[in-house]
């Protein structure tokens, strides 16, 4: 055989060789793009840290046991894809093969947490409840509650946590975990701001309350009131004290003065000082003392056409109402053991 005979069937040789082994690194890449486990209905949470390179991305996933190569997912990636892969956290399994993970990171759609925030609770409260879902970091969303910029003329620019008292909406939210905490800060105020209609911003100028006020004795009633019912009445009691110029004398303030709550409160315990104190001070505390619903701001919008400047607790929610000091006196005597 010539020697260029001998040159074309080497050529072709290499050739056929180069083809065979691009096949069947080919086959070999999209076996690997399949499903780990296709028969596999297990869903795995998987957090993607912010700005993870897709190297870090893929190696997570691997050792989650959701895809097969790491390699093979950065090299898919980096050749069929211009979009960013989006942080958070999702539910993803071995089901799924690569190009549908690589689609569910991309519409960066994560899985959302449901919470609730119970009507009356306070900041501090508000805190523990995110801290213990591993929603927040305490600090720093302390420093958001302090210090995120707010465009609401309701909200001062105090640099103190308890600006915002009261002004977190209570209702449920469903949140991503990557949410950050000046992002949070901003939903719940935002959640509120929309109860701060035209009609609720008119009947507090009729009243001569600012929204700040109403809140604040909002969030009294709010800590007040059990039965619903009752609600315009406790408020149609403040409202006459304040228009006597009478102290409020809501125990609710107390206890928020308490480091914990209790059942009773003692003589001690009014003496208090402090500008919440409402058995010293006259008038409306400086803020509120927990965030009121709906249903308290319009109490404290609309009180009851009741000319009461009484109340003591007469059990199962409910209070007994009086005009006079010697009636009051009268209702403590029976109902307070």
């Amino acid at each position: 055989m010539s020697k260029k005979k001998k040159g074309r069937s080497g050529i072709v040789l290499i050739t056929v060789l180069t083809v065979f082994i691009a096949t069947m690194a080919y086959f070999l890449y999209q076996e690997q793009l399949k499903p780990l486990s296709a028969n596999s209905k297990e869903e795995i949470i998987v957090t993607i840290p912010a700005n993870a390179t897709v190297e870090r991305i893929g190696q997570i996933l691997e050792e989650k046991g959701i895809i097969r190569s790491a390699a093979v997912f950065y090299y898919y990636v980096r050749f069929n894809s211009d979009d960013y892969l989006k942080a958070g956290e999702y539910a993803l399994g071995p089901y799924m093969n690569v190009p549908e993970i690589v689609q569910e990171l991309q519409n960066g759609k994560p899985i959302l947490h449901t919470f609730t925030i119970p009507e009356g609770f306070t900041i501090k409260q508000i805190t523990q409840l995110l801290v213990n879902r591993d929603l927040v970091d305490e600090d720093r969303f302390h420093h958001a509650l302090a210090f995120s910029p707010l465009p609401y003329d309701y909200i001062e620019e105090t640099g103190d946590i308890y600006r915002l008292e009261g002004f977190l909406f209570p209702a449920t939210y469903r949140v991503a975990r990557n949410i950050t905490e000046e992002e949070l800060v901003r939903m719940l105020v935002q959640r509120f701001n929309q109860e701060v209609t035209t009609e609720v911003r008119q009947r507090a100028d009729d009243l001569g309350m600012t929204i700040k006020e109403v809140v604040t004795l909002a969030s009294i009633i709010e800590r007040e009131a059990v039965i619903h019912e009752e609600r315009p009445i406790i408020s149609a009691v403040f409202h006459n004290r304040l228009h006597r110029n009478q102290r409020l004398e809501a125990c609710s303030t107390i206890q928020y003065l308490l480091d914990e709550p209790r059942e009773r409160l003692y003589l001690q315990d009014l003496e208090i000082q402090s500008p919440y104190n409402t058995y010293r001070n006259n008038g409306l505390p400086p803020g509120p003392i927990a965030s009121p619903g709906r249903l308290s701001l319009d109490a404290a919008l609309y009180p009851a056409d009741v000319d009461y400047l009484y109340f003591v607790a007469k059990g199962q929610g409910y209070h007994h109402f009086s005009r006079t000091f010697e009636e009051h006196n009268r209702a403590v005597a029976r109902y307070v053991n």
